[in-house]
């Protein structure tokens, strides 16, 4: 009887099956390494940007003219004016009022052409009660008061302060913006956001704002949380 060479069919299919196997096996021993790279890689670079529009959002935020706050739209808007300068105004004799900022000169290059809000602690009847003040035309390192100012019989602490900015949340799952309200200028300070809010925070006599931005998918394990609590430099 003569010997038959070669593959059943059954062999055959065995064969493949077995080679079928053996090449995922091989594949997830290869491209679980991999995977857990660029997992890695991806969560560092969501973690850099995270802290990132957190550093944004502080270097502004931490002078923030506190009466100014406003947060809105359950969490996702907050509303304020960043301190500019603290300084104090000098009595003078002649109708126009004077004064000049602590610890160094006015920039003409950014004052220009402005009116800035002011607001006096001691004078105020209110923290909402700001006066104007323009560049002094001769020295463009000071700002005049406007005219209808009180008479000063002593020198008077003021806060020079910017027009109001907005950070938006609304248009997450991807932004976060920052709007100046007068000029209506945008800005980016984050991408890839899925949730962000904002909440007023106090502790041991300071206050603050609490922000909570989450980055990365709606759901699973890539999610990444920050939630960083933010005092106030120049809380009035």
């Amino acid at each position: 009887m003569q010997k038959m060479l070669g593959f059943t069919l059954i062999e055959m299919i065995l064969t493949i099956i077995l080679t079928a196997i053996m090449a995922a096996v091989i594949i997830e021993i290869i491209a679980g390494p991999i995977q857990a790279y660029f997992w890695v890689t991806d969560r560092a670079l969501k973690i850099e940007n995270a802290e990132i529009s957190l550093d944004n959002v502080a270097n502004e935020l931490k002078n923030a003219f506190l009466p100014s706050i406003d947060i809105s739209k359950n969490g996702q808007d907050l509303t304020f004016r960043k301190i500019l300068f603290k300084g104090v105004l000098l009595p003078k004799s002649n109708e126009q009022q004077t004064f000049y900022p602590i610890g160094g000169q006015l920039d003409s290059q950014v004052f220009q052409g402005r009116s800035y809000d002011i607001y006096f602690p001691g004078l105020a009847k209110n923290q909402t009660q700001l006066y104007k003040a323009d560049l002094n035309k001769q020295h463009s390192d000071r700002l005049v008061i406007e005219k209808d100012f009180p008479p000063l019989t002593k020198p008077a602490i003021f806060y020079l302060l910017s027009t109001p900015i907005r950070y938006s949340c609304e248009k997450a799952p991807a932004l976060l913006e920052r709007l100046d309200l007068a000029t209506q200028d945008k800005a980016l300070l984050g991408e890839h956001i899925q949730h962000c809010e904002f909440s007023l925070y106090s502790h041991d006599n300071h206050q603050g704002i609490l922000i909570a931005l989450e980055f990365g998918q709606a759901t699973g394990k890539k999610t990444i949380k920050m939630v960083t609590p933010l005092f106030f430099e120049n809380a009035i």
